[in-house]
């Protein structure tokens, strides 16, 4: 999991994978909105991320 989260600290387009990913199992605003934080805490730079609200419902 370490090595996973230094690459995408390192790299912004696996970071946006990463995150896309981890937005899968989101059924709320607010667990997307957790996913962000949990990302920037681990020290991944959010700034970069596109993190639009999906079109439909979540998962």
């Amino acid at each position: 999991m370490e090595e996973l989260m230094e690459i995408a600290r390192g790299d912004p387009s696996e970071a946006q994978v990463l995150y896309n990913f981890m937005l899968y199992g989101c059924r709320t605003p607010d667990a997307a909105e957790r996913v962000l934080a949990n990302l920037e805490e681990l020290g991944v730079a959010i700034d970069q991320l596109e993190h639009r609200p999906p079109r439909g419902p979540y998962a």
